[in-house]
């Protein structure tokens, strides 16, 4: 009833490179020239930067059947697309959170006040 800024947005950053991404993204994902995709987690680069590597999922083309591994090595000109998704939380949340709050705090006086001058809630006298 009282929803206390649980809004977020999703921030989706994608493109052919690096540079395209949230490095600070808790996942990566690699979209192959295969068809195949890669969820990785605790990624990163070698120092060549020549592979890209970390614990996560690898799905085929047809992306029905997953498999997890503990540590996946991706050349990264297989890779066509890297994309991470990053859950932000709205800007306005402090504001609705102050809005709610107000609006309960009258509500809450408001009956109080009723209930103290005995008007009301079928008390009739």
């Amino acid at each position: 009833m009282f929803g206390g800024g649980c809004a977020t947005r999703l921030e989706r950053r994608a493109g052919p490179g690096l540079g395209s991404v949230d490095r600070g993204a808790q996942f990566l994902k690699l979209h192959l020239y295969s068809g195949e995709a890669y969820v990785l987690s605790s990624w990163k680069v070698d120092g060549a930067g020549a592979v890209i590597s970390g614990p996560g999922e690898h799905w085929g083309p047809d992306r029905l059947h997953g498999e997890r591994a503990a540590v996946y090595r991706v050349s990264l000109r297989d890779v066509a697309m890297f994309e991470t998704n990053t859950h932000t939380r709205s800007p306005s949340d402090g504001r609705m959170v102050a809005a709610t709050g107000v609006s309960l705090a009258i509500s809450v006086t408001v009956l109080l006040l009723i209930v103290s001058i005995g008007g009301g809630f079928g008390n009739d006298r």
